[in-house]
C-alpha cells in the first residue's frame, strides 16, 4: 500500500536494505536538536555493518547517508 506522497515500502532505502540484509540486530534512533532526525541500523551477522538512514527534511522519509563496516 502506498499514497502518492508516500513511497511503498520495498522502494525505500531502508526497505531495500531489509530486503537485502534482513532485519537488523540493533535499531537505534538519535535525536539532535541541531541536526535531523537519525535512524542507525546494526547488523553483527555475517554482514557486520552499521546503515545511517537520516530524515533530511522530517517528513518520516528516511534516505540512506552513510554505512560502516565493522
Amino acid at each position: 500500500f502506498a499514497t502518492l506522497q508516500q513511497q511503498d515500502g520495498v522502494f525505500t532505502d531502508r526497505g531495500k536494505i531489509y530486503i537485502l540484509f534482513g532485519p537488523p540486530t540493533e535499531t537505534r534512533r538519535e535525536f539532535d536538536p541541531d541536526a535531523n532526525p537519525k535512524e542507525i541500523w546494526r547488523y553483527d551477522n555475517v554482514v557486520k555493518r552499521e546503515f545511517v538512514f537520516r530524515d533530511r527534511n522530517e517528513s518520516g522519509t528516511y534516505r540512506l547517508v552513510e554505512y560502516y563496516d565493522l
